[in-house]
């Protein structure tokens, strides 16, 4: 049998949980606007043209950019990763790590993919973004239990 305390624990716990999951969720479901507008398409740089010089970050014109999209090329000669030069990919740098006159100071053109600011890079975001609207659901069921408790 249920006593007037025990309604009046379960009417707060529900207010609680309710106020705690609606905020969840409307907070997730605006980050979610954002995350999901573009943020899985990937963008397709074609022939930058870039002056590397020897062990020195140089920027391009993006950040975030996909790994294994990138390609390092002049009229006569295309660099290879790790032997000529390695990447920063959330930076969107390139360093020539190669001392040599046919690759420093001169102009290459580089092709890479990469996503825009808005993608999330953290993989425990992108995990957890579907579940923002099941813990906003949540959070009216127990709001409508605090109702009618």
């Amino acid at each position: 049998m249920k006593t007037e305390y025990h309604k009046d624990a379960a009417k707060g716990f529900a207010a609680i949980a309710g106020i705690i999951a609606l905020v969840s969720g409307i907070v997730g479901l605006v980050i979610l606007d954002d995350v999901f507008k573009p943020t899985l398409n990937v963008y397709t740089i074609t022939n930058e043209s870039v002056t590397l010089l020897n062990n020195t970050a140089v920027s391009l014109g993006n950040d975030n950019l996909i790994s294994g999209t990138v390609t390092v090329r002049n009229a006569t000669i295309t660099l290879a990763e790790t032997t000529n030069y390695t990447m920063d990919y959330a930076a969107g740098t390139i360093t020539l790590t190669v001392a040599s006159d046919k690759y420093d100071n001169n102009a290459f053109d580089i092709s890479y993919g990469h996503h825009k600011d808005e993608y999330w890079n953290s993989s425990l975001s992108r995990v957890i973004a579907p579940y923002v609207v099941p813990v906003g659901l949540l959070g009216i069921l127990a709001f409508a239990a605090f109702l009618f408790v």
